[in-house]
């Protein structure tokens, strides 16, 4: 067990930063996208899709919403969280100094930087001294010094925290790139705004696949989060920091929107000669549940989109949209 970890031993149970979260963190943290298939609309430019299946994962100035990611919240103090701290440390700081065991595993790995081994001797040495009174009274003073500058230094972070808040959030949003899907394939106003007024097509992509999650040994995390739509701002960006990522206004709701975030860096291809660049990531053809062609879809090039798609090893269900006047619908029909 490294020094770190015995460090982490020695803080209180209570050492729960959950409770500097509005409850709505963990609401959206336990919301799991739950359906089979989820859909993502293209443009009818978009065709090659069907011979070599790639997904965007957008930039934040590529999006349709002018207030994407932007500022939904009235402050961003950082007192509850750096109050939160300093109690916790008050706490945990005097039980570490207390450890002989942390202390020896810190200077162990110290020196191991510097490229030195401690013995064993070395370090049953190295207790014996520190469980001496002498060494009790040094510890005493260091955790005393320690205190003293702790205040601070931690006052310090978190002034200069708020100061470069907008350059941190940049920081954070500008190397990631945003994947938005939909629950709903058949809505009249998404086919108008992202499907070239019924000229482009909708993906149906199975929900349950491994790139819809993360994996780390037994625990899986998904990928989709739920937008929130509201026209409320949180009070304090710090009690949902999820604000920056996962809420639009009311006026969008109609998009019943999934998201889900991926670094630029890790993408399959990037097209540079466009403003912003386009970052491709592989879909794997085992993964499109359906294909639903737009009600303005072009006849010819829908037989040869369907075979372009089947020649990846895809093996979805193809619809045709039609529009249903008398009841003011979208209907979609198989294509067998």
């Amino acid at each position: 067990m490294g020094a770190l970890d015995k460090f982490f031993e020695t803080l209180p149970e209570t050492f729960d930063v959950a409770k500097l979260l509005d409850p709505d963190v963990e609401a959206i943290e336990n919301t799991i996208y739950s359906a089979s298939s989820t859909y993502k609309y293209f443009p009818f430019s978009r065709r090659s899709f069907f011979a070599k299946p790639q997904v965007r994962f957008s930039p934040r100035e590529a999006l349709n919403d002018e207030f994407e990611m932007s500022r939904r919240w009235r402050e961003i103090s950082a007192d509850g969280i750096r109050d939160y701290i300093k109690d916790n440390l008050s706490v945990s700081l005097p039980a570490a100094f207390a450890s002989n065991d942390l202390m020896v595993s810190i200077l162990a790995e110290s020196l191991q930087e510097n490229g030195q081994v401690l013995t064993p001797a070395q370090k049953q040495q190295a207790e014996a001294i520190l469980a001496s009174e002498r060494g009790k009274l040094f510890m005493q003073n260091q955790l005393v010094a320690t205190q003293q500058v702790l205040s601070p230094i931690v006052d310090l972070f978190f002034t200069r925290l708020e100061a470069n808040f907008d350059t941190m959030v940049n920081d954070v949003i500008s190397p990631m790139g945003v994947f938005c899907v939909t629950e709903d394939p058949l809505n009249q106003q998404m086919w108008a705004h992202y499907a070239d007024q019924g000229r482009g097509f909708a993906i149906g992509f199975d929900a349950q696949h491994p790139f819809f999650s993360h994996r780390d040994g037994a625990t899986q995390r998904h990928l989709l989060k739920k937008v929130i739509y509201t026209d409320e701002h949180t009070q304090n960006f710090w009690r949902n920091p999820y604000y920056l990522f996962l809420v639009k206004s009311s006026g969008w709701a109609y998009e019943k929107e999934w998201r889900m975030f991926k670094k630029f860096k890790d993408s399959d291809e990037v097209i540079p000669a466009v403003t912003p660049e386009v970052h491709l990531w592989n879909i794997e053809p085992t993964m499109i549940s359906s294909v639903h062609f737009g009600y303005k879809y072009n006849e010819a090039e829908l037989v040869a989109d369907m075979a372009s798609i089947l020649a990846t090893g895809a093996r979805p269900r193809f619809y045709k949209l039609v529009v249903n006047r008398s009841e003011g619908t979208l209907e979609e029909q198989p294509i067998n």
